[in-house]
């Protein structure tokens, strides 16, 4: 089955191949695929090596790299790009079969023509001069790829691969088994070799061209060339992705003694020797530190700002409390100076668990019931199902200690006994900022209007994840889901090409614990929890100094 949009954002480690060679190469060691049709290319996301990974085809060339794996950033959440495939050799220390991994790569038809002048030289038009030793007519110039960081670059010839990457390589280059020969028979005359460091140059162009293979080799003083990895190179620079490339020779670019290029007898062994490099690179990823596999964790969205106690803190008050909070800035403001006692809330709870957290406390937005408003979100562990009964407990005595009015429990994870619903989340990664804080409202107005007015929908954004999520509890959540399609569709055609928007979802375990406080303003909703009960008089002490400080903060907003 393909699917049509990624299923998370989970963080991957980006396999790119060129064609199907190198493609066939790293497919067979694809744990539980999942194949994402993106404007005609296939996606593949799964495990390899015990990583998260996609493993796709960039296409042949230049324009091809390019598209496709901006395609991937825009849709996938990639922490690092890995390049694997076959290369011409330059280096005439190098033999066919062996495996480079540059520190470096260039796009060395990034080039002037020159004019030919009356006695047979040529000379570059003013301003456009090349920056390296020409060939003939022709010669390398820098060029400039904008960034956040710089939008007003310098030209530039090179573009690094990520050192920490390179450091990796090193110990995957002594751990690689590379093959001499292939299962029809045909072998090298030698064993081959990993060497990394040294340069790598990219051009649209096959190369098979003794004279032209010397110039590269002598003017870039580069060991390989081929037809796509500069341009992966420049898209990662753009979007400060870390970045690296596995090219085993399966030729020699026109240098070799043979009659015809040698890629039609070698290019198979060469992908599976760089495929082999990979491999090997993925274990050393683990065991240097890098990305580690997913963690589940529980997540708890709740408020520090009570609009719900009526009973609790009395109807009038409570009014002047909600026109306190119409300034999203003081609001913000204040649910920022409750960040404490939320910490502390989660430890007393934790504690009377036997157990010890470090929570991470998040300010997002959340909306309910029709109502959007800075809100707050607390994440914790949630690898087990202590964690989650934990994260339920927590949950319980903020809602208490807060006079929140419901509180909602998430966790991630697989747990064959939980039963899930689908959190969808709407994420962007393109230049428009159609996701924001300015935003938010009119978001959430779309959603409730594709969700036939169902204020019971809530959701949450995370402005630091460019996230805007909500939890589909309707007929499993399929109303959820549409309604969220919708949306992404709608954003996408107003706000134009330059937005970047993709619908994923995850599978989690809901929990909700809640009080109806005008009924009860003593929270007996809350001390149903054995944990809340046990904590309660702690908890009023903090519920209290809360109060206080709420009301002094409405006085000065409103006085």
């Amino acid at each position: 089955m393909v699917d049509a949009i990624p299923p998370d954002r989970v963080p991957r480690i980006a396999l790119a191949t060129a064609y199907a060679p190198e493609f066939a190469a790293l497919i067979p060691e694809l744990e539980a695929p999942s194949e994402y049709m993106i404007n005609g290319v296939s996606y593949w996301a799964g495990r390899m090596q015990e990583r998260d990974v996609v493993l796709f085809e960039t296409g042949v060339s230049l324009v091809n790299a390019t598209m496709n794996t901006e395609r991937l950033l825009e849709n996938f959440n990639i922490t690092d790009i890995v390049v694997s495939g076959v290369a011409g050799g330059l280096d005439p220390d190098l033999t066919i079969g062996d495996v480079t991994v540059p520190a470096r790569w260039a796009q060395y038809n990034e080039s002037v023509y020159m004019r030919e002048t009356d006695d047979g030289g040529f000379k570059p038009h003013a301003g456009v001069e090349p920056e390296l030793p020409v060939f003939d007519f022709i010669g390398t110039r820098g060029v400039r790829i904008a960034s956040s960081d710089d939008p007003s670059p310098q030209p530039q010839i090179w573009f690094e691969a990520t050192p920490r990457l390179l450091s990796i390589a090193e110990k995957a280059a002594e751990a690689a088994n590379l093959r001499r020969c292939d299962d029809e028979g045909l072998c090298l005359p030698e064993q081959p070799e990993v060497v990394v460091g040294g340069s790598g140059v990219t051009g649209s162009i096959f190369m098979d061209n003794a004279r032209f293979r010397d110039y590269l080799y002598t003017v870039f003083e580069a060991q390989v060339v081929e037809m796509e990895t500069a341009a992966v190179a420049m898209v990662a620079h753009a979007h400060d992705v870390p970045f690296i490339a596995f090219r085993s020779l399966s030729d020699l670019a026109g240098g070799g003694e043979a009659n015809e290029n040698e890629i039609t007898a070698f290019q198979h062994l060469a992908a599976l020797n760089s495929a082999a490099v990979v491999l090997s690179f993925l274990d050393a990823y683990g065991d240097a530190g890098a990305a580690q596999p997913r963690a589940a964790y529980c997540e708890i969205n709740f408020s520090a700002a009570s609009t719900y106690a009526g009973k609790a803190l009395g109807d009038e008050f409570v009014e002047r409390v909600r026109a306190a909070f119409r300034d999203d800035e003081a609001h913000a403001a204040f649910l920022h100076s409750q960040l404490h006692r939320a910490q502390r809330i989660a430890s007393l709870a934790a504690s009377q668990q036997g157990s010890e957290i470090s929570p991470t406390l998040l300010e997002v937005w959340g909306g309910y019931k029709g109502k959007t408003s800075p809100s707050l979100a607390m994440r914790l562990p949630g690898d087990t199902t202590d964690d989650r009964a934990l994260a339920q407990a927590v949950g319980a005595a903020l809602g208490y200690t807060f006079m929140q009015e419901s509180v909602l429990v998430q966790c991630s994870g697989d747990d064959a006994g939980a039963t899930t619903h689908p959190a969808l989340n709407l994420v962007e990664t393109g230049s428009s900022d159609v996701l924001s804080e300015a935003t938010v409202r009119s978001i959430f107005g779309m959603l409730l209007g594709q969700a036939e007015g169902n204020f019971d929908l809530g959701f949450t954004y995370y402005p630091d994840e460019d996230r805007f999520s909500t939890v589909g509890l309707t007929d499993g959540g399929s109303f959820e889901r549409g309604a969220m399609t919708k949306l992404h569709d709608d954003l996408e055609t107003v706000s134009g090409l330059s937005t970047a928007l993709s619908l994923s979802e995850q599978d989690v375990w809901v929990s909700f614990s809640g009080n109806d406080w005008s009924c009860d303003a003593d929270g007996a909703g809350y001390l149903k929890s054995p944990v809340v009960a046990a904590l309660k008089p702690e908890l009023d002490k903090i519920r209290v100094s809360f109060a206080g400080e709420l009301e002094s903060f409405v006085e000065a907003q409103l006085d």
